[in-house]
């Protein structure tokens, strides 16, 4: 059996403790959207993502009912960010 350790640098590992935050916020992410929906607010908000110049669009089955219109419509403007950016920034809001 092998053992070590796994080094910072060029790794997307998380810790236990890094994976049970990340766990918390998309559960309480997803809590708020569905109380969004049960309220019947189902606006539409596709993500761009600047960095790759990509949409969400490009992924999701329903553009064809959506309605979502890019010239009229806005996008939420994302970036890349690194890891322990992320986890910063998750870490105070919670």
């Amino acid at each position: 059996m092998l053992t070590g350790t796994i080094g910072k640098v060029g790794n997307s590992t998380l810790t236990r403790e890094e994976f049970t935050l990340l766990q918390k916020t998309a559960n309480r992410i997803i809590k708020n959207i569905a109380k969004e929906i049960m309220t019947g607010n189902i606006e539409i908000k596709p993500v761009y993502n600047t960095k790759n110049k990509t949409t969400t669009c490009k992924y999701c089955e329903y553009s064809a009912i959506c309605g979502f219109d890019s010239s009229s419509s806005h996008y939420e403007y994302v970036g890349n960010k690194s890891k322990e950016v992320i986890l910063e920034e998750i870490s105070k809001k919670t």
